[in-house]
């Protein structure tokens, strides 16, 4: 592995964020994760699906995981597997701030969309992927993975200060703040992750594998 100081010329290669998905800004500080399938759409040659058919799509901004599996599948033929620490709305995570105000019909919507999932041939395990699959996985660049993370933890190692975030994803604090990106490779030299940040106007980032372990 490389030392830090010698790889963070490396950061600015732009070989590091090719990929043939595209990277794509939210229009707002809620559609992260439609924007994140819109970029793997786009990848997989489905071009005809726009973010603004997503919205449509989407019967709340309360935008979970399971809502992001579905759209996956109603739009493309790729197999794919959803993996989740929980079948359902994870109730230890109610206590936080970002889940606020939810109502238990919303709730009710997500546990039935678990439910119903494998009618819509929707893989999901119930396991929290080792991050050393994520490596795996990455380093061929043969897959992408849409990833849930603490946005508040989520540190680009290649981000400049006076880089500014699409909404107010840059804004750092206190507490959980869900976040999706795309993850899109994974470099073994640097022990690094490449990712799309839908928040961020660099059309890649990337993060140190113990950092993304973090914020996931």
């Amino acid at each position: 592995m490389k030392p830090f100081e010698d790889s963070l010329t490396e950061f600015s290669d732009k070989n590091l964020g090719k990929s043939p998905i595209p990277h794509l800004l939210q229009r707002t500080d809620w559609d992260c994760g439609l924007t994140c399938v819109a970029m793997v759409l786009r990848g997989l040659g489905v071009h005809h699906i726009t973010l603004d058919q997503l919205h449509s799509d989407c019967p709340t901004k309360e935008v979970w995981t399971i809502y992001l599996a579905y759209l996956v599948a109603k739009y493309s033929k790729v197999d794919f597997t959803f993996y989740t620490s929980y079948l359902g709305a994870n109730p230890n995570h109610l206590t936080e701030d970002f889940y606020s105000g939810l109502e238990g019909s919303e709730l009710q919507r997500v546990d039935e969309l678990f439910i119903t999932a494998r009618r819509y041939e929707i893989n999901i395990i119930r396991l929290q992927l080792p991050i050393r699959d994520f490596q795996r996985f990455l380093y061929t660049r043969k897959f992408s993975i849409i990833c849930l993370v603490d946005s508040n933890k989520l540190n680009c190692l290649k981000c400049s200060e006076n880089s500014k975030s699409a909404v107010n994803n840059g804004n750092k604090g206190d507490g959980y703040y869900g976040h999706y990106i795309v993850l899109i490779g994974y470099e073994p030299e640097m022990d690094t992750f490449i990712y799309r940040d839908p928040s961020c106007t660099d059309y890649y980032c990337v993060i140190h594998t113990s950092q993304l372990d973090l914020a996931r």
